[in-house]
């Protein structure tokens, strides 16, 4: 809308979009359809069905955070006394807003505020040091493109999609107050690597820089393989790697419980599940030990 170019539309056939008012006409157009398909796919999801219990004349308790005050109280109201979303998204919402406080922990501190270096800490040392390579030199070769500006420009337009994708992303990441796992924001990491992409149209001619991406993949695999099958704990090296990792993130960073009949497993075997030899369990999942 900024830049002012003409729109090209293909549906039937292409159709040039000259004037602004055609352009927010189309963008108003998308928008909307945008909308009613991620409502259709809610109310798909949910079965087409509005109780959130099959008996619709079932008393279903909805616990104290289905009462919601403010702005958003007053618009999931409007959307459960005309029926407009499932029920049971609804409480969804309400429910996971009411109760959005959860404590984090970072390098050995605590918080309910969060931090806001807290995701930009996560990705740097969950993220493996070859990705990271990878994405370093993508950027670098991204930002110091020896092209005429116009040339730039152009190419940078075709990015605006994904760019913005991951700015608004990470803007709502830093400004979150729920710190509590790198899982959530695991989204960007697509839109990384299709940037990373772009190494390959740059290096191609070059075969040290073929043998040099070439060395960071095999790394990268080599890793994937000496983890398996404990992804999650992975921490890379800038850190100490995987048996430094919970002096730095915890939760779903770190530990979701996966691993407790293998730590039965290593109790038998070194024999320390004995009454002469207690073992202190620092537990995080809802299987009762």
């Amino acid at each position: 809308l900024i830049i002012r170019k003409p729109w090209t539309v293909s549906l039937h056939q292409p159709i040039d979009l000259i004037q602004t008012k055609q352009h927010l006409y189309y963008f108003g157009f998308v928008t909307i359809s945008i909308g009613l398909i991620a409502w259709g796919v809610i109310w798909f999801g949910y079965g087409f069905r509005y109780s959130l219990s099959p008996d619709s004349t079932a008393s279903v308790q909805l616990y104290d955070s289905w009462s919601q005050s403010g702005l958003l109280g007053a618009v999931i109201g409007f959307f459960a006394h005309h029926h407009l979303l499932p029920e049971a998204y609804l409480y969804g919402i309400s429910f996971v807003s009411k109760h959005i406080e959860r404590i984090g922990f970072l390098q050995g501190q605590y918080s309910f505020l969060g931090w806001w270096y807290f995701f930009p800490y996560a990705f740097w040392i969950k993220t493996p040091l070859p990705t990271l390579g990878i994405i370093l030199w993508g950027s670098l070769f991204a930002v110091y493109q020896r092209l005429p500006m116009a040339a730039l420009l152009r190419a940078y337009y075709q990015l605006i999609p994904l760019l913005a994708l991951l700015a608004v992303y990470l803007i709502f990441a830093v400004t979150s107050t729920l710190n509590i796992g790198h899982r959530h924001i695991l989204p960007i990491y697509p839109v990384i690597f299709i940037l990373c992409g772009s190494l390959v149209t740059q290096i191609k001619h070059h075969k040290y820089g073929v043998l040099m991406l070439c060395s960071l993949i095999l790394w990268l695999g080599i890793e994937t393989i000496h983890i398996t099958p404990n992804h999650l704990s992975f921490f890379n090296q800038t850190v100490g790697g995987p048996k430094q990792g919970y002096r730095h993130l915890v939760d779903s960073s770190l530990d979701w419980g996966q691993n407790l009949p293998q730590l039965y497993q290593w109790l038998e075997q070194n024999q320390l599940n004995r009454p002469e030899k207690p073992a202190y369990l620092a537990y995080f999942g809802s299987v009762n030990p």
